[in-house]
């Protein structure tokens, strides 16, 4: 994880900008885990007054300074290559939520085949936070877009939004446009 959490740092910091613009005041907040989303997290207003619920210790820690904040921290095993909670205990906690938007973790984007997973004890858990979430947010690097991972996780167009770097042609983004997601390059 700390690792991966090196890679593209300032991509990253580029697209989680952008991304924390689509919060508002008094939305209840998905978070997945993921390094990308961790950085979306630290890149939230300062004077947000919303809820978060995470499978992620890590965001719970970084949006503890946030007095406006309220944190709910999803419990079960964690796993540890990806420094989330995944287990069913988890998703029976998510059930107890509705959001009013999510930033999933994402692995995979493939106009065709969907969102797909490396990690198949994570598919439920990232299918039940889309499930309960009103609009769903894919925070990406230009490396996973039309990719595919082992594990489909749902239909790409159970996404509202893919925020990527600037500079990915028309011809990657289309498809998805094209299947009413709206399409943000951030930089």
């Amino acid at each position: 994880y700390y690792e991966r959490d090196k890679q593209r740092y300032e991509v990253k910091t580029l697209l989680a900008h952008v991304a924390s613009e689509l919060v508002q005041d008094g939305q209840l907040i998905f978070f997945g885990g993921g390094t990308t989303n961790a950085e979306v997290a630290r890149n939230l207003p300062v004077n947000l007054r919303a809820t978060v619920v995470t499978i992620s210790p890590l965001i719970a820690l970084y949006l503890a300074e946030y007095p406006n904040i309220e944190i709910i921290q999803i419990g079960g095993r964690m796993n540890k290559r990806e420094l989330v909670t995944s287990d069913a205990e988890a998703v029976a906690q998510v059930r107890r939520f509705q959001a009013d938007i999510c930033f999933l973790g994402i692995c995979s984007l493939h106009p065709e085949v969907g969102i797909t997973g490396n990690l198949y004890e994570e598919v439920e858990l990232s299918r039940t936070l889309i499930e309960q979430s009103g609009e769903v947010v894919a925070t990406v690097t230009a490396d996973k877009l039309g990719t595919i991972a082992p594990f489909i996780v749902a239909p790409i167009q159970e996404l509202t939004h893919i925020i990527t770097e600037k500079g990915i042609g028309d011809d990657v983004l289309a498809p998805y446009a094209a299947l009413g997601i709206q399409t943000i390059q951030a930089g």
